[in-house]
Protein backbone atom coordinates (compact mmCIF):
# COMPACT_ATOMS: atom_id res chain seq x y z
CA UNK A 1 0.00 0.00 0.00
CA UNK A 2 1.02 3.38 -0.52
CA UNK A 3 1.85 5.25 2.54
CA UNK A 4 1.99 8.99 1.05
CA UNK A 5 -1.02 10.39 -1.15
CA UNK A 6 0.16 11.91 -4.90
CA UNK A 7 1.84 15.33 -4.65
CA UNK A 8 0.69 16.64 -8.03
CA UNK A 9 -2.57 15.80 -10.14
CA UNK A 10 -1.26 13.77 -13.11
CA UNK A 11 -3.32 15.08 -15.15
CA UNK A 12 -2.11 18.52 -14.85
CA UNK A 13 0.45 17.24 -17.71
CA UNK A 14 -2.06 16.02 -19.91
CA UNK A 15 -3.32 18.48 -22.71
CA UNK A 16 -6.48 17.96 -24.25
CA UNK A 17 -7.48 20.10 -27.05
CA UNK A 18 -11.23 20.29 -27.62
CA UNK A 19 -12.41 20.01 -30.93
CA UNK A 20 -13.69 23.16 -32.74
CA UNK A 21 -17.38 22.47 -33.55
CA UNK A 22 -18.42 24.10 -36.69
CA UNK A 23 -21.88 25.76 -35.65
CA UNK A 24 -24.27 26.04 -39.51
CA UNK A 25 -26.00 28.96 -40.66
CA UNK A 26 -27.98 29.03 -44.19
CA UNK A 27 -26.78 31.10 -46.29
CA UNK A 28 -28.88 34.04 -48.18
CA UNK A 29 -29.73 31.98 -51.62
CA UNK A 30 -30.57 28.80 -49.24
CA UNK A 31 -32.83 31.16 -47.08
CA UNK A 32 -34.07 32.80 -50.38
CA UNK A 33 -34.66 29.06 -51.29
CA UNK A 34 -36.79 28.33 -48.23
CA UNK A 35 -38.66 31.55 -47.92
CA UNK A 36 -40.24 31.07 -51.66
CA UNK A 37 -40.70 27.73 -51.26
CA UNK A 38 -44.86 26.35 -50.46
CA UNK A 39 -45.48 23.12 -48.66
CA UNK A 40 -48.25 21.79 -50.06
CA UNK A 41 -49.30 19.98 -46.44
CA UNK A 42 -50.02 22.24 -43.47
CA UNK A 43 -47.87 20.32 -41.12
CA UNK A 44 -45.07 21.00 -43.00
CA UNK A 45 -45.35 24.39 -43.65
CA UNK A 46 -45.62 24.68 -39.80
CA UNK A 47 -42.36 23.61 -39.61
CA UNK A 48 -40.69 25.55 -42.14
CA UNK A 49 -42.59 28.84 -40.34
CA UNK A 50 -41.21 27.88 -37.13
CA UNK A 51 -37.95 27.38 -38.03
CA UNK A 52 -37.86 31.04 -40.65
CA UNK A 53 -38.96 32.82 -37.31
CA UNK A 54 -36.13 31.45 -35.46
CA UNK A 55 -33.81 32.99 -38.56
CA UNK A 56 -35.39 36.45 -38.12
CA UNK A 57 -35.36 36.60 -34.72
CA UNK A 58 -32.64 34.26 -33.34
CA UNK A 59 -34.71 33.05 -30.60
CA UNK A 60 -34.08 29.61 -29.88
CA UNK A 61 -36.00 26.57 -30.58
CA UNK A 62 -37.48 26.11 -26.82
CA UNK A 63 -38.27 29.71 -26.72
CA UNK A 64 -39.68 29.54 -29.70
CA UNK A 65 -42.21 26.94 -28.13
CA UNK A 66 -43.16 28.81 -25.11
CA UNK A 67 -43.39 32.39 -26.83
CA UNK A 68 -46.73 33.99 -25.92
CA UNK A 69 -48.31 37.22 -27.50
CA UNK A 70 -47.76 38.78 -24.84
CA UNK A 71 -44.01 38.62 -25.70
CA UNK A 72 -44.92 41.51 -28.75
CA UNK A 73 -45.09 44.67 -27.75
CA UNK A 74 -45.43 48.16 -29.56
CA UNK A 75 -43.45 51.11 -28.23
CA UNK A 76 -44.98 54.85 -29.03
CA UNK A 77 -42.86 55.12 -32.46
CA UNK A 78 -45.04 51.96 -33.67
CA UNK A 79 -42.23 50.18 -33.81
CA UNK A 80 -42.63 46.15 -32.57
CA UNK A 81 -40.45 44.44 -30.54
CA UNK A 82 -40.15 40.86 -29.02
CA UNK A 83 -39.03 41.18 -25.18
CA UNK A 84 -38.57 36.60 -23.98
CA UNK A 85 -36.47 35.51 -20.75
CA UNK A 86 -34.65 32.53 -22.80
CA UNK A 87 -35.37 29.37 -21.79
CA UNK A 88 -31.81 28.09 -21.50
CA UNK A 89 -29.55 31.04 -19.45
CA UNK A 90 -32.33 33.04 -18.26
CA UNK A 91 -31.10 36.18 -20.33
CA UNK A 92 -33.87 38.28 -21.52
CA UNK A 93 -33.66 38.60 -25.39
CA UNK A 94 -34.99 42.10 -27.21
CA UNK A 95 -35.56 42.03 -30.97
CA UNK A 96 -36.91 44.60 -33.79
CA UNK A 97 -39.33 42.70 -35.13
CA UNK A 98 -38.19 42.61 -39.13
CA UNK A 99 -41.15 42.85 -41.69
CA UNK A 100 -41.03 39.09 -42.42
CA UNK A 101 -41.32 38.11 -38.72
CA UNK A 102 -44.10 40.10 -38.40
CA UNK A 103 -45.79 38.34 -41.29
CA UNK A 104 -45.27 35.03 -39.77
CA UNK A 105 -47.19 35.91 -36.60
CA UNK A 106 -49.52 37.56 -37.97
CA UNK A 107 -50.27 33.88 -40.03
CA UNK A 108 -49.70 31.98 -36.95
CA UNK A 109 -51.28 33.87 -34.52
CA UNK A 110 -54.90 33.96 -36.56
CA UNK A 111 -56.25 37.02 -35.00
CA UNK A 112 -55.92 35.85 -31.66
CA UNK A 113 -54.54 38.40 -29.19
CA UNK A 114 -53.24 35.96 -26.28
CA UNK A 115 -51.88 32.82 -25.39
CA UNK A 116 -48.73 30.74 -27.48
CA UNK A 117 -48.51 31.95 -30.87
CA UNK A 118 -47.80 28.14 -31.43
CA UNK A 119 -50.25 26.38 -30.29
CA UNK A 120 -48.73 23.10 -31.48
CA UNK A 121 -45.30 22.42 -31.61
CA UNK A 122 -43.20 19.54 -32.58
CA UNK A 123 -41.03 17.36 -30.96
CA UNK A 124 -36.90 18.63 -31.48
CA UNK A 125 -36.52 15.38 -33.37
CA UNK A 126 -39.42 15.62 -35.53
CA UNK A 127 -38.63 19.30 -36.59
CA UNK A 128 -34.99 18.58 -37.51
CA UNK A 129 -35.72 15.11 -40.05
CA UNK A 130 -38.64 17.43 -41.81
CA UNK A 131 -36.47 20.76 -41.81
CA UNK A 132 -33.86 19.12 -43.81
CA UNK A 133 -36.70 17.30 -45.94
CA UNK A 134 -38.24 20.46 -46.68
CA UNK A 135 -34.76 22.38 -47.60
CA UNK A 136 -34.05 19.44 -50.03
CA UNK A 137 -37.79 20.15 -51.48
CA UNK A 138 -36.73 23.91 -51.56
CA UNK A 139 -34.02 23.20 -53.65
CA UNK A 140 -30.88 23.15 -51.59
CA UNK A 141 -28.05 20.72 -51.50
CA UNK A 142 -29.52 17.40 -49.73
CA UNK A 143 -25.89 17.71 -47.76
CA UNK A 144 -26.86 21.00 -46.18
CA UNK A 145 -27.02 20.35 -42.50
CA UNK A 146 -29.10 21.62 -40.65
CA UNK A 147 -31.40 21.60 -37.73
CA UNK A 148 -33.57 23.87 -35.16
CA UNK A 149 -30.49 25.30 -33.62
CA UNK A 150 -29.54 26.23 -37.21
CA UNK A 151 -32.41 29.06 -37.38
CA UNK A 152 -30.41 30.96 -34.48
CA UNK A 153 -26.72 30.98 -36.29
CA UNK A 154 -28.53 31.97 -39.46
CA UNK A 155 -29.88 35.06 -37.63
CA UNK A 156 -26.59 35.95 -35.99
CA UNK A 157 -24.52 35.75 -38.89
CA UNK A 158 -26.61 35.95 -42.45
CA UNK A 159 -29.12 38.58 -40.94
CA UNK A 160 -27.46 40.53 -38.90
CA UNK A 161 -23.50 39.91 -39.12
CA UNK A 162 -23.09 40.19 -43.34
CA UNK A 163 -25.35 43.05 -43.51
CA UNK A 164 -23.05 45.40 -41.18
CA UNK A 165 -24.82 44.62 -37.39
CA UNK A 166 -21.86 45.56 -34.78
CA UNK A 167 -21.39 42.00 -32.44
CA UNK A 168 -22.31 44.19 -29.69
CA UNK A 169 -26.01 44.42 -31.01
CA UNK A 170 -26.19 41.08 -31.94
CA UNK A 171 -25.27 39.52 -28.50
CA UNK A 172 -28.08 41.57 -26.96
CA UNK A 173 -30.52 40.35 -29.42
CA UNK A 174 -29.26 36.81 -28.67
CA UNK A 175 -29.42 36.97 -25.37
CA UNK A 176 -25.73 36.56 -24.68
CA UNK A 177 -24.01 37.30 -21.43
CA UNK A 178 -20.69 37.97 -22.86
CA UNK A 179 -19.38 38.64 -25.97
CA UNK A 180 -17.24 35.51 -26.86
CA UNK A 181 -20.74 33.47 -26.86
CA UNK A 182 -21.61 35.82 -29.75
CA UNK A 183 -18.35 35.17 -31.55
CA UNK A 184 -19.13 31.80 -31.30
CA UNK A 185 -22.12 32.08 -33.84
CA UNK A 186 -20.21 34.32 -35.73
CA UNK A 187 -19.38 32.51 -39.01
CA UNK A 188 -18.03 35.16 -41.52
CA UNK A 189 -18.58 34.02 -45.25
CA UNK A 190 -15.74 34.57 -47.86
CA UNK A 191 -18.83 36.86 -49.76
CA UNK A 192 -18.45 39.05 -46.55
CA UNK A 193 -14.77 39.15 -46.32
CA UNK A 194 -14.07 40.39 -49.83
CA UNK A 195 -17.34 43.05 -49.45
CA UNK A 196 -15.20 44.68 -46.70
CA UNK A 197 -11.88 44.31 -48.01
CA UNK A 198 -13.19 46.18 -51.36
CA UNK A 199 -13.27 49.95 -50.67
CA UNK A 200 -9.57 49.08 -49.02
CA UNK A 201 -8.40 47.33 -52.44
CA UNK A 202 -9.25 50.26 -54.28
CA UNK A 203 -8.43 53.12 -51.72
CA UNK A 204 -5.88 55.88 -52.59
CA UNK A 205 -3.33 54.51 -50.16
CA UNK A 206 -3.02 51.18 -51.10
CA UNK A 207 -2.73 52.41 -54.67
CA UNK A 208 0.19 54.83 -53.56
CA UNK A 209 2.17 51.94 -51.71
CA UNK A 210 1.47 49.38 -54.97
CA UNK A 211 2.99 52.87 -57.16
CA UNK A 212 5.98 52.64 -54.45
CA UNK A 213 6.44 48.80 -55.19
CA UNK A 214 9.94 47.99 -56.68
CA UNK A 215 10.62 44.16 -57.53
CA UNK A 216 14.06 43.82 -57.45
CA UNK A 217 15.27 41.42 -60.78
CA UNK A 218 17.16 38.36 -59.63
CA UNK A 219 20.59 38.28 -59.99
CA UNK A 220 22.60 37.77 -63.00
CA UNK A 221 24.44 34.74 -61.16
CA UNK A 222 20.96 33.15 -60.08
CA UNK A 223 19.83 33.47 -64.08
CA UNK A 224 22.88 31.15 -64.71
CA UNK A 225 22.44 28.14 -62.27
CA UNK A 226 18.70 27.74 -63.39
Amino acid sequence: MLEAGLREDPFDLIDIETPAYERNALGAEDLQRLLAYRPHRSVDNHVRLIFLLGCFTGLAFSDLKKLRMEDVYTLGDGRRYLSICRTKTQNRSIVPLLPIAEEILAYVGQGRTEGLWFREFPVNSHFNRKLRELLVKAGCSPHTEASSHTARHTFATTICLENGLPIETVSRMLGHRFISTTELYAKVSKQKIAQEMRPLMGSEQTQRLRRALRVCPPRKGMLEKK
